[in-house]
């Protein structure tokens, strides 16, 4: 299962699932997968609109994380609390990580490190463009002009106000740990994840 590049990474050892034979079996309710829960973070029942929200994030395959079986979800747990150590943001993006990559998504050990190569979009991009037609490619590939524009503009601060694109729900940034964006709704993402789900919210905004 493993192979040359993985440098003992679990994470990158773990094997995608086709996403045609996920698509062809029932769908589970998330919220009896105890194990799927703790992965995304939300264990508890508060954070249930959190678990429903991430689900459906666009331009990911996450609606198909409920259909992965018991022993797959608990691979990706193992793979996870291996890797948590390495990873900045420790068990909360290293369980994304390995539900995305169950999931396909492509992932280099200069990634989970936090280590980002000179051109990460190229993996990134090329895996979502491959495995999500429907879905759009090109924010990913744009993650480092998007971060660094952003940061020009002073936006990518702890206290600014931020709109995620699909619910238009408002956040506000607690802190930016290295690669990682705290909100003040208790979720963590990386900067590139971060600046693509996520406009920055005006003042022209606000009064529309």
């Amino acid at each position: 299962m493993e192979n040359s590049g993985t440098q003992g990474w679990a994470i990158l050892a773990l094997e995608p699932i086709p996403l045609a034979d996920l698509q062809a079996r029932p769908a589970r309710d998330p919220e009896g997968l105890k194990v799927l829960r703790a992965l995304m973070q939300a264990s508890s029942a508060k954070r249930l609109g959190h678990l429903r929200e991430q689900l459906a994030l666009p331009g990911t395959h996450r609606h198909l994380l409920p259909r992965l079986t018991d022993a797959e979800l608990d691979r990706a747990a193992k793979a996870a609390s291996h890797d948590a150590a390495r990873i900045p943001g420790g068990m909360p993006n290293a369980g994304y990580y390995a539900l995305d990559r169950l999931l396909g998504k492509a992932f280099t050990a200069e990634m989970l490190s936090g280590q980002r190569p000179q051109a990460p979009q190229l993996a990134l991009g090329h895996a979502y463009d491959v495995k999500n037609e429907g879905a759009r490619p090109a924010p990913v590939q744009a993650d480092a002009p998007v971060d660094a524009a952003i940061e020009a503009e002073g936006a990518l601060a702890a206290g600014k106000i931020w709109r995620h694109k699909a619910s238009g729900t408002l956040v506000r940034i607690e802190r930016i740990d290295g690669p990682t964006v705290y909100l003040d709704s208790g979720d963590r993402l990386s900067i590139a994840k971060f600046s693509t789900s996520h406009v920055k919210h005006t003042a022209q905004q606000a009064a529309s």
